[in-house]
């Protein structure tokens, strides 16, 4: 009867709940409000009326007017035509005439209220019984989809909450990275909308990146901020953090669906990354994004043991290495997201320290097959 997939917001499940109520019960005009707990309306719906009326028509506080006075007491209220109401206020600008009436309380929202109402049946004089039923099943249906958008939008604020908390204590941990995460969401998130693959979820790339680097709390600061190149073993100790991250997300019902983001982050598209060595598709289109917006941000900022690069550079570097170390689909989305000369190029880079050629800014880059030159970060596949 309704959609219960939450494709849409409240908004859109109450605009489905007017015209399909107006339809069903054969009504001229139908209206549909939620209010929050202070009696303040939250949505306001309507059907049978011009888009200019609707634009100048809402919803009045709880308890005042006819809908409102539904919502208040709870109670289905059926009038006939031309029965008064102490409730009746003046219709405002826009508003059909009232013929007959049938309101219907929304059920089961906490300390949320909700109504609907119908006025003008087109068919017979009167609304009746059977309609008042079928109000109620439909009724029933909304208040269904909206206490599962409030669970979904509550979940949603904890999840939130929970990802700042690790993005703060991970960037205090990091001082020479810090912004790092803030800076990679938001050009992953530019990446993903230039990519506009469907079965990309905009979330999961945006809170991936928040949280890709986040088992470098597991990792000693005498490694993080070393300014030098590392040994062998402090290497294989740095690319632990992407296990440790997900292991840690793993633990967290509302992030656990991030872990493959981060774990996979540094998986290279030709099977040389790590922790996994996926190749190509098998590794999660999210960890391809990120794993790209991470080198931009690494290749374009100040770092412990190199100089940043100018974005023309940093660019020319992930065009260098598409088809080896990235998704080539994800680096042409990438080259245009932020193609020189466009709006808006890197807005929170940090601009380059030093003038010196990118190959000899730092021991740590080298020439890899496939005519990659690496050094950008040291976190990153080898």
């Amino acid at each position: 009867m309704l959609d219960l997939t939450l494709g849409g917001g409240i908004s859109d499940t109450l605009s489905q709940a007017v015209e399909l109520s107006r339809a069903l019960l054969q009504a001229e005009y139908a209206a549909v409000a939620i209010w929050d707990g202070a009696g303040e309306p939250v949505e306001f719906a309507t059907a049978g009326v011009s888009a200019e009326a609707r634009s100048a028509l809402g919803a009045p506080p709880t308890g005042h007017g006819l809908l409102g006075e539904v919502a208040r007491a709870g109670r289905t209220l059926r009038l006939p035509s031309g029965a008064a109401h102490p409730a009746a206020t003046p219709l405002p600008p826009g508003h059909p005439p009232v013929t007959n009436f049938l309101g219907v309380p929304i059920p089961h929202l906490g300390d949320w209220r909700g109504a609907f109402y119908l006025t003008g049946r087109r068919v017979g004089s009167e609304f009746t019984e059977q309609d008042e039923e079928m109000g109620a099943v439909i009724a029933a249906h909304v208040a269904a989809v909206i206490q599962l958008h409030r669970l979904v939008l509550h979940e949603r604020e904890d999840q939130r909450s929970l990802i700042s908390m690790l993005v703060e204590i991970s960037d205090a941990h990091e001082h020479a990275t810090e912004e790092h995460s803030q800076r990679v969401s938001a050009y992953a998130r530019r990446i993903a909308a230039e990519l506009g693959a469907p079965d990309l979820d905009l979330e999961t790339v945006d809170d991936g990146a928040l949280l890709h680097d986040v088992g470098k709390l597991g990792v000693p600061d005498s490694i993080l901020k070393k300014p030098g190149s590392l040994t062998a073993d402090e290497r294989v100790i740095m690319m632990a953090h992407s296990q440790i991250g997900a292991e840690i997300v793993a633990g967290a019902r509302l992030l656990s669906p991030l872990a493959p983001v981060i774990r996979q982050h540094h998986e290279r598209w030709d099977g040389g990354g790590y922790p996994d060595r996926l190749r190509g598709a098998a590794i999660p289109l999210a960890a391809r994004v990120v794993a790209v917006a991470d080198t931009l941000d690494a290749m374009t900022t100040d770092r412990p043991y190199r100089a940043a690069r100018p974005l023309s550079e940093a660019l020319e570097e992930l065009r260098r290495c598409s088809g080896t170390h990235f998704d080539p689909g994800v680096v042409k989305a990438a080259l245009k997201a932020f193609r020189p000369g466009g709006e808006d190029p890197l807005p929170m880079a940090v601009a380059p320290r030093s003038p010196s050629p990118w190959p000899n800014s730092t021991a740590r880059c080298r020439r890899q097959p496939g005519g990659c030159t690496r050094g950008w970060d040291r976190s990153s596949a080898p």
